[in-house]
């Protein structure tokens, strides 16, 4: 059968009023986020208790799935309500003298970017550690150059931790971000013996590099 020969029922979601469902509003707090969704001409208020733009689109397409599937909106809404996220993937860790957020599951240049627009809201002195994205090739420096630029906007702090980020404080250095807030180690042992004369009481902190730089570790230490 020829790719122009199937037959499917396209769907899709997103901000822009031309999609099936779409976003017309959102807010996002500390631990949860809400937005109002377009669905059969009916403005939906959805719940979930994780953070992050990205995912409004992850449950705008579950949501799709779900009526496809000729699921009860109720219902859908209901298990997005009880939605919990995977271990190491945004995970806020709330701490008496600190918050974590702990994203070191893996990471991308688009998902450090998503990760630090989370980092960015807080109003409390924001610290990034962030360590290599593996398996990017040729275009290795570029997307660490790209993640720099974007800490600078969204941390007060910036630990790199690694062989390629040190492109991620160069390029953050680069565009003015104080280098004296601005630390490079070379693996994540050494940096753990630096943290406590880095970060200071009540800091936010966020963790995210690629599942191989294991900065889970760090997560324990700060957690301790």
């Amino acid at each position: 059968m020829c790719k122009d020969e199937l037959n499917y029922d396209l769907k899709t979601f997103g901000f822009d009023h031309n999609n099936d469902i779409y976003c017309t509003e959102y807010s996002i707090g500390e631990e949860e986020l809400r937005f109002t969704c377009m669905i059969d001409n009916n403005k939906e208020e959805i719940y979930i208790p994780t953070v992050g733009k990205h995912n409004i689109y992850n449950a705008m397409a579950a949501i799709l799935v779900g009526l496809s599937l000729e699921m009860d909106l109720k219902d859908i809404k209901e298990g997005l309500k009880n939605f919990k996220a995977s271990k190491m993937r945004l995970d806020i860790i709330k701490k008496d003298d600190l918050t974590i957020i702990n994203d070191a599951y893996n990471a991308s240049p688009d998902s450090m970017k998503a990760a630090l627009d989370i980092l960015g809201r807080y109003e409390k002195r924001r610290v990034a550690i962030l360590g290599d994205m593996f398996e990017m090739g040729e275009h290795s420096e570029y997307g660490h150059r790209l993640v720099g630029g974007y800490a600078k906007e969204n941390a007060d702090v910036l630990i790199t931790i690694g062989e390629s980020s040190k492109f991620i404080s160069d390029e953050a250095i680069k565009l003015a971000l104080n280098s004296s807030n601005v630390y490079h180690f070379d693996n994540k042992e050494i940096a753990i013996e630096k943290l406590s004369d880095i970060i200071n009481k009540d800091d936010v902190v966020l963790v995210k590099a690629s599942r191989g730089m294991q900065l889970e570790n760090i997560v324990q230490y700060l957690s301790r």
